[in-house]
């Protein structure tokens, strides 16, 4: 499936998407509200796109972390871009 900017949109995120959706509506609640809980944007729970309003949870995530889980991190995030350049 492809989001307005032509973007792939992967299959987990739109599942996931579609299932936040039917409860938010299940249960009356506006989209905001789930994102909010969530402390997600909409774009980023409906299209799968980061917006700057998304980095201060990752933020707070990794700020809780011990030296030890934060170094363990570190690496994995290196290694993902390593092999992000190797394709």
């Amino acid at each position: 499936m492809k989001n307005p900017n032509n973007k792939a949109v992967p299959y987990t995120a739109l599942l996931y998407s579609l299932i936040i959706y039917a409860i938010a509506e299940k249960f009356n609640y506006g989209m905001e509200v789930v994102c909010s809980a969530l402390q997600i944007s909409t774009d980023y729970l409906l299209l799968g796109e980061v917006s700057s309003n998304d980095h201060p949870a990752l933020t707070a995530k990794v700020s809780e972390l011990t030296p030890a889980q934060y170094r363990y991190l570190e690496d994995i995030i290196n290694s993902y871009i390593t092999a992000l350049k190797e394709k």
